[in-house]
């Protein structure tokens, strides 16, 4: 029955639906792309991604991926080489750095109305309306002509859990789900590795509702095939890294960056209770279309009749319970990683319910028009950075136009308020070389103990960050102010 209704929706213009589908938003999505050389860096992480995009030329090791001159395990590469490889063929920097998000978009955008698509068993409107909710979020375009890693982690969740649906009818396109989760666990992390195992579990429990088709696939060798090379492919890159500087890659990615976040632990300063744990659903003030996808998500197995529909929930279960443990930082923006399924829950739930043509035009506007509609402004994708940023960033080129080799420099960075980004100051400081990012007073005397008597110190710091250390080194000698930070030197010792 639920077929039957969506059979009924191909009157849109044209007379070609696929056409119609994919004109309409390769438009939307242009649009966007043009706004990718505007403004400059935003974001503190979009610096990191800089700062590692420049360290393969800077270090010539394309193996290795390094962030404040030395080898860094938080992160694999995948991003970070595309926009090297832009600039190296002579790309602009920003728009080099914002490329790889915004194709990445676009294959969220595809991602999400094929997983709709595949869910309806071939509703090109269900698929077209999904891609329209999810082009209707600003956080969604925000990042997308960003320099952040988010979209295409997102993208490569959406797309691994299409494949899935699709190889349960078509047994060869597992390879194709394997490839695609290396590509997710080279962009961020192995989240869509772990969405596969799950997957394979769920259609196991669920094997005898399922028709002998999908459980021929199921019990295939390309599916077994598949999962070895998914997880071979999503492990590979810090295979690598172990071999080239041992256990410390590992310890530094899988739990301080990765099982530190998701798990509990005695640190209670990222403690969240349920309100906070919920706002993770509905980041970027979302609320209806995100909302209304978490709860459809439960009924898709039943309205569809597709019992491993029921995959979609377990999965947004599995993120909120994470999350709700979870001792470390979890950004808001981690919410992209599951919007893809939120809003291809949407549009199944409002085409099974709403039979009318004009009631589901009008329900759809009206959860578009609720994120500000699928085309932003300038202003709503804020690609402009703020101007203490621009600020920060004269003064670090200041200090590295005339870092000497005897000079060492340091950064006081525990104000949060006025954080200067470490890549940042990475690129403009440090001149290739290591230098010290203090995030807390109480680091400043341990790390000075490190620092050869015959060398001096280059800092930058906010005039009352100086004051918290300047007890700790020889007179400082100001050499300039910019804004709300100045730049100095002095000798190592105590001014005691």
């Amino acid at each position: 029955m639920t077929v039957q209704i969506f059979k009924k929706f191909r009157w849109l213009p044209y007379g070609n639906a696929h056409k119609f589908a994919v004109a309409s938003l390769a438009l939307i999505w242009l649009y966007h792309f043009s706004w990718i050389g505007t403004g400059a860096l935003e974001h503190y992480d979009e610096y990191l991604t800089y700062d590692r995009t420049l360290g393969f030329e800077r270090f010539s090791d394309w193996l290795t991926v390094y962030r404040s001159n030395v080898p860094d395990f938080n992160k694999p590469p995948l991003q970070y080489w595309l926009s090297a490889a832009l600039i190296y063929i002579g790309i602009p920097d920003l728009i080099a750095l914002r490329i790889p998000s915004m194709v990445f978009g676009g294959l969220f955008i595809f991602s999400t109305g094929y997983l709709a698509y595949k869910l309806t068993k071939g509703s090109i409107l269900a698929g077209w309306i999904s891609a329209i909710l999810l082009c209707s979020s600003t956080q969604f375009w925000h990042f997308s002509t960003s320099a952040m890693l988010d979209i295409g982690a997102g993208a490569f969740i959406t797309l691994t859990l299409a494949l899935i649906f699709k190889s349960i009818e078509d047994k060869r396109v597992w390879l194709a789900v394997a490839f695609v989760t290396t590509l997710g666990a080279w962009q961020k992390a192995p989240f869509s590795l772990a969405i596969f195992v799950i997957s394979v579990i769920c259609g196991l429990l669920s094997f005898g509702l399922l028709n002998e088709a999908e459980r021929k696939s199921l019990r295939s060798r390309e599916l077994l095939a598949a999962l070895l090379l998914a997880s071979i492919g999503s492990t590979a890159w810090f295979a690598i890294q172990y071999l080239h500087y041992g256990a410390e890659a590992l310890r530094t990615y899988y739990i301080e960056q990765s099982a530190a976040r998701i798990l509990p632990g005695e640190n209670q300063i990222f403690k969240r209770n349920l309100d906070d744990t919920i706002s993770y659903i509905y980041s970027g003030g979302e609320i209806w279309p995100r909302g209304l996808g978490f709860f459809a998500a439960f009924a898709i197995p039943f309205a569809t009749k597709r019992p491993l529909a029921a995959i979609i929930p377990i999965i947004l279960l599995l993120y909120l319970f994470f999350i709700s443990i979870g001792s470390g930082y979890i950004s808001h923006r981690y919410s992209l990683l599951i919007v893809g399924l939120l809003m291809a829950s949407t549009s199944v739930m409002l085409c099974t319910v709403l039979r009318k043509k004009l009631n589901l035009g009008i329900s759809v506007a009206i959860l578009s028009l609720s994120s500000a509609g699928p085309i932003k402004t300038d202003s709503q994708l804020t690609l402009y950075p703020d101007p203490l940023l621009v600020t920060a960033a004269e003064g670090l080129e200041h200090i590295g136009n005339s870092l000497n080799s005897r000079e060492v420099f340091l950064l006081c960075n525990w104000n949060v308020k006025k954080k200067v980004p470490t890549g940042m100051a990475s690129i403009l400081a440090s001149n290739g070389r290591p230098f010290l990012a203090l995030t807390q007073v109480s680091d400043v005397q341990a790390k000075l103990r490190q620092i050869n008597n015959r060398q001096r110190l280059r800092g930058f710091c906010t005039s009352e960050q100086l004051q918290d250390i300047v007890a700790l080194i020889v007179t400082p000698e100001i050499d300039g102010v910019f804004g709300p930070y100045v730049s100095w030197t002095a000798e190592v010792g105590t001014n005691e």
